[in-house]
């Protein structure tokens, strides 16, 4: 089933990546006036949305007891090493690699590597920020999966998930790890 999920990642960033190409990143001149680009440009950006939407995010499955420092740890280091993740760098470096982002990377295998070394290193940062703030703050890191049934409830779950994390006690509060990790990587990363 990894696999599945692995190559499915592959196939929606390969598409995600040629859509951008074609439609969203072209340069201004070659649209002047163009309202049939314009239309496409417009329709590829819906597309990608609806693609990276797509993706199908498969859950660890969790028990309810409590993490102490060592799990959260063990837990940070293995959401950065996995192989999903790992595929997840190379992708998003193939990405900026097509898009040439940062531009005096240039091309080439060399720049590419630095892509993916980037990425990774930031999701490294992310993971140290996200290990301090949440044994710190007490929350626990880990997505509960939800067990309603039908497509809002589900969304809702997941949306709130985002903005909302389990504390150490059972409840819930604001996911300032997750926020802080997030703004904190950025803020390194640049």
């Amino acid at each position: 089933m990894a696999l599945f999920y692995v190559l499915l990642l592959l196939i929606v960033s390969g598409a995600a990546l040629w859509l951008i190409k074609r439609y969203i990143w072209l340069p201004e001149d070659a649209m002047a006036g163009n309202k049939e680009i314009e239309k496409g440009r417009a329709d590829g950006a819906a597309l990608i949305v609806v693609l990276m939407c797509a993706v199908p995010i498969a859950g660890m499955a969790q028990t309810s007891e409590v993490l102490d420092t060592d799990a959260k740890l063990r837990f940070q280091v293995e959401t950065i090493s996995a192989p999903l993740s790992m595929v997840g760098y190379l992708a998003y470096g193939g990405i900026l690699q097509g898009l040439d982002r940062p531009r005096e990377w240039g091309q080439g295998g060399a720049a590419y590597g630095e892509r993916v070394a980037s990425t990774a290193g930031s999701a490294a940062i992310y993971g140290v920020l996200a290990f301090g703030l949440d044994s710190t703050l007490h929350h626990d890191p880990r997505y509960f999966r939800s067990g309603d049934t039908g497509f809002w409830r589900r969304t809702g779950h997941a949306l709130r998930g985002t903005i909302l994390t389990h504390t150490d006690r059972g409840g819930e509060t604001l996911s300032t790890w997750r926020l802080g990790a997030a703004y904190g990587s950025a803020f390194l990363s640049n």
